[in-house]
């Protein structure tokens, strides 16, 4: 597990009990910057319920599909604590066609992390929002990179970012994929702009 002087050290030692108590790989987790989160997949998530006992209540639906939208109950029991929260999905919240199977697994993952005390910590699951699919942040962290490759001085990046989004103190690393297009663009001499993963223009 990589680290990083703007992370949350206190996450990144809960992520690596989890993955020593759970079996879990590289494979199953990475960091969204963006969002300055980490993020499991679903699958980990539910492995991590079933080895850890998350025992799951029937679910209560509160909207089942009204106005194309799906939300639900989930609760459940992990030791001698129990908790519930609530799983939602929608045409504007997901790609996923199978908006009723998508609001289930984001409540039962966010129940899981909860139970966990995980949630709290920042760490959250690959299908709580779209953002957080892994081609995304490979995007994301793509364009990070090309910033860093023009050799300007973190100072000069702050200065430029702050003068384009007014974003004092915020990292500059963690601005989308559109802003660090900008970016690069302003501190570029040529103003050509970033080139995807793939090779063409993102």
């Amino acid at each position: 597990m990589s680290s990083n002087e703007n992370r949350n050290p206190v996450a990144e030692d809960f992520l690596q009990k989890l993955r020593l108590d759970y079996d879990l790989s590289d494979k199953d987790f990475w960091y969204h910057a963006e969002s300055d989160c980490w993020i499991l997949y679903h699958d980990a998530c539910m492995r991590i319920a079933y080895l850890a006992g998350v025992e799951f209540d029937k679910p209560e639906w509160i909207s089942a599909g009204q106005n194309g939208h799906w939300a639900v109950v989930v609760s459940g029991t992990l030791d001698s604590r129990s908790t519930w929260t609530t799983g939602e999905a929608s045409v504007e919240t997901s790609f996923s066609p199978y908006l009723c199977a998508m609001a289930e697994k984001r409540g039962k993952d966010r129940l899981v992390l909860d139970l966990l005390g995980a949630y709290a910590l920042g760490i959250k699951s690959d299908i709580e929002a779209d953002d957080f699919s892994r081609a995304k942040v490979r995007v994301h962290d793509h364009a990070v990179a090309e910033v860093r490759k023009l050799g300007s001085p973190d100072d000069k990046i702050k200065a430029v970012s702050v003068k384009l989004f007014g974003k004092k103190g915020v990292d500059w690393q963690r601005l989308n994929v559109d802003q660090l297009r900008d970016l690069y663009r302003n501190l570029k001499p040529n103003n050509q702009t970033i080139k995807n993963p793939e090779g063409g223009k993102s």
